[in-house]
């Protein structure tokens, strides 16, 4: 069980709200705080929002940026290739799981 331990930071972040949808809105590109705000599903309280942003600003898997247009932000390499990750077993997971609801699988 200590091998999953080390893996605790990721496992929080994944269930801390906002933040995979932060993440994945961002896979398409920089996006404005507005832009992203209104564009998660669920609608996401501002603060809820904002303290998702802090978070992977600070974890370092996003940045922010701002110019006279506003404040843009952008996936950093970690949260690009965290994203990459994810997804991959996301595909696992979703294989695991037509195997049970299949009945390939005893309980």
């Amino acid at each position: 069980m200590t091998e999953f331990r080390e893996f605790d930071d990721v496992f929080a972040l994944c269930g801390r709200r906002c933040t995979l949808e932060v993440l994945t809105a961002l896979e398409a590109g920089d996006a404005r705080y507005t832009d992203l705000l209104h564009g998660i599903t669920p609608q996401q309280h501002s603060r809820t929002f904002g303290d998702a942003l802090r978070v992977l600003i600070n974890d370092g898997y996003i940045r922010h940026r701002v110019d006279k247009h506003g404040t843009y932000y952008t996936l950093t390499d970690l949260g690009s290739t965290f994203m990459t990750i994810l997804r991959q077993h996301l595909l696992h997971l979703q294989q695991w799981r037509y195997l049970r609801d299949d009945g390939y699988l005893a309980a």
